[in-house]
């Protein structure tokens, strides 16, 4: 069996912006693809450990809580909860380094409680750091602290490698994580403004994106950016675990930042934004992010070849839901894609004791359920780097496939995996509702995947569009009617169907899907309730006047579906029975635009190759429940191999094209192997 050479710094432990795929290549002993199927046999099977956290240690001081703890010796307690029903706890996050913003001394005001009961022992864990977060704990009257140097076994073995395995739902499941940063704000100035950041008052929303409000001097917003390039200086900021930390805390994080005493007054003025603790602003993590990243957008959008560069800020304290998203200008957002890119992207650039635990952060910030066993796999020498693409790969993450669109071989031997990942992953998702775009993307992934020479295999199920269904099928209320309920709207819809003389599959199955939500009295199922968020998306789109077609399951197999063409009235026009009658439309309503109109987001139609669409002709779809995330593909797919496709035993080669919702029966039949074959930038190295 053919390794890759390893030693101390090479392409195999280290990861970073120099580290090519062409550099890997040069540097293994077989290609890429070869590599990639031979580091899924280190797959781990590693549930989360339920018993961590239904009895994590804490520490608490015993006796009344003092108001301000600077400079007196504490004693610290052990004490043992069920996070998963007790979540008033707070959870730390700091660096075990010293900034340069702090003194670099152990704790000698601290005696922490041994292990079992046996003794007391100094923390070893900055003065600085123990009064700050106690003085935190009273802020907020907590009596319980997490910190991971106290509540994790330090010894390496088994139990470290549970607790470190759990850290991600320690930060998760309290109501008060925390993350103290060590830079202070130095002045009024600084302070003011801050508040104004928080605050929005440099950016306006608009239909297009984040816009700087008019007025503002260009040298107050390049101040404020400088002053968020200085905050996220902060070495906390540069590290991999505190990543995660910040990651899966989420809403709840705050950060704590020192100021001078001398700025209690003007912190008074905004305890909105700022709290109210004593030499400590207390700010939202998320609102802080929001507001930066809403900065940065407008700032880089007005003076796009500005000197002050925003890529620190939006790496190190980026929103996703604001740097990820596209406008089309009529106010309608979408998140086209998968946010896994972009947390590679972030975590390459982190600091790690060891880089091998960029595969576990990554495991849990996405949600991979199957994990690489990194022991095994560093000590056979391999490349962290592609060990970091194939977790992502099996767990479902979708590449652009088709050699018309994607990267090719010369252009991809350049990039580093994290920027291949980003530049190479599918672009065009589309969420059905406006609502959770991200929440909806982190669950569009293959299942049951297997990385094989010829692709990436999956299963789900294949459909072969049958008919255009025009919208002036369909009778639409009138505006101001008060709208009916979602059951009478799919009675409506059935009988329509049958009407227009479709085929009887589609209106029946509508007619057994309302009976049995008639009869559902407990709590639905995935199945369930997806087919009807998907039916109250038919219906909106039929209000909409979308186009639908209806499809069948390749094979032969039972199922029928009803899906959603989605059409850019920007280029086709409004549909010929919206329009008035008058010379400039003609007496006539032609529809030949209209029965070829597909995609209505202009940039998935750009980054797809910018020629006109297509009718829909095959649909590949899988869906499957999970423990923390629900699984869901449904995307227009190429093939040569589904022509007269008649379940042979060779799974068909899938080239995926773009997002399409639809409402799918599936008549019992089961998913199918597919391949989706390998992108020519990876298959050619």
């Amino acid at each position: 069996m053919q390794v890759w050479r390893s030693t101390q710094d090479t392409p195999t432990t280290c990861i970073g912006h120099s580290v090519t795929l062409l550099v890997l290549r040069q540097w293994g002993g077989s290609t890429l693809i070869r590599e990639l199927v031979e580091i899924q046999r280190h797959q781990v099977t590693e549930e989360k450990s339920t018993g961590f956290i239904e009895e994590l240690e804490c520490l608490y001081i015993p006796g009344p809580r003092p108001e301000y703890t600077s400079g007196r010796q504490q004693h610290l307690k052990r004490r043992t909860i069920n996070a998963f029903e007790e979540h008033r706890y707070v959870a730390l996050s700091y660096t075990w380094q010293a900034s340069l913003y702090e003194a670099d001394v152990s704790s000698s005001q601290y005696m922490v409680q041994g292990r079992c009961g046996r003794g007391e022992e100094p923390s070893p864990v900055r003065d600085s750091v123990m009064d700050r977060v106690t003085n935190y704990m009273h802020h907020v009257s907590a009596r319980l602290l997490w910190i991971d140097q106290h509540c994790i076994v330090q010894e390496e073995g088994v139990e470290k490698e549970i607790g470190m395995q759990a850290m991600d739902q320690v930060y998760s499941k309290s109501r008060f994580p925390v993350a103290l940063l060590a830079r202070p704000v130095q002045s009024q100035d600084e302070l003011r403004l801050l508040i104004r950041i928080l605050d929005g008052k440099f950016v306006k929303n608009q239909k297009t994106g984040s816009q700087l409000l008019p007025g503002i001097p260009r040298q107050e917003v390049e101040a404020a950016i400088d002053l968020l390039r200085e905050i996220t200086s902060d070495l906390w900021f540069t590290r991999g675990w505190t990543y995660q930390e910040s990651y899966k805390a989420g809403e709840r994080l705050k950060f704590l930042i020192r100021h001078a005493p001398s700025l209690r007054k003007e912190k008074r003025r905004s305890q909105t934004y700022l709290g109210n603790m004593r030499e400590e602003l207390v700010i939202g993590a998320v609102k802080l992010s929001m507001e930066a990243s809403r900065l940065c957008m407008a700032y880089e959008g007005r003076w796009p070849e500005s000197y002050i560069p925003c890529d620190q800020v939006k790496n190190r304290l980026g929103k996703f839901t604001i740097l990820l998203q596209t406008h089309d200008g009529n106010g309608n957002t979408q998140t086209p894609v998968s946010m896994t890119p972009t947390i590679i992207t972030d975590l390459t650039s982190r600091d790690l004791k060891s880089n091998w635990d960029r595969l576990p952060i990554a495991a849990n910030c996405c949600l991979h359920s199957v994990r690489l066993n990194s022991i095994e796999l560093k000590a056979q020498g391999r490349s962290l780097s592609l060990a970091l693409l194939a977790q992502c790969l099996l767990n479902g993450e979708i590449l652009k496939n088709n050699p018309q669109y994607g990267l090719n071989a010369e252009t991809a031997q350049h990039l580093p995996i994290a920027s291949f990942l980003k530049q190479q992953c599918f672009y065009g998702l589309r969420s059905p509702s406006k609502s959770y775009g991200l929440s909806y993307n982190k669950g569009c992934r293959f299942v049951n995947v297997k990385l094989k020479k010829e692709g990436i295999q999956t299963k789900g199920h294949l459909w072969k569009v049958d008919g255009l269904i025009p919208p002036d099928t369909f009778l639409r209320e009138p505006r101001f009617s008060r709208p009916p309920s979602t059951k009478v709207q799919l009675k409506r819809l059935a009988n329509e169907l049958r009407n227009h003389n479709q085929s009887s599959h589609i209106p029946r199955q509508l007619r057994q899907f309302v009976d049995k939500l008639e009869h559902t009295r407990e709590d639905m199922t995935f199945a369930m309730q997806w087919k009807l968020h998907m039916a109250e998306y038919v219906i909106d789109s039929i209000e909409n006047s979308k186009m639908l077609c209806t499809a069948r399951l390749l094979g032969g197999q039972p199922g029928c579906a009803i899906f959603v063409v989605e059409c850019d009235r920007d280029k086709y026009g409004p549909h010929p029975r919206d329009r008035p009658r008058s010379p400039e439309f003609g007496d006539t309503d032609s529809e030949t635009s209209w029965s070829s109109c597909y995609d209505s987001d202009q940039s998935s139609e750009d980054a797809m190759g910018g020629s006109a669409p297509e009718d829909p002709n095959y649909i590949f779809t899988s869906f499957q429940p999970g423990k923390e995330l629900d699984r869901h593909v449904s995307m227009e797919v190429d093939s040569q191999d589904l022509d007269g496709y008649k379940n042979h035993r060779q799974s068909p080669r899938l080239y995926a094209k773009r997002w399409i919702h639809g409402l799918c029966f599936f008549g019992g039949s089961p998913r199918k192997d597919v391949i989706f074959p390998w992108p020519p930038a990876i298959r050619h190295m």
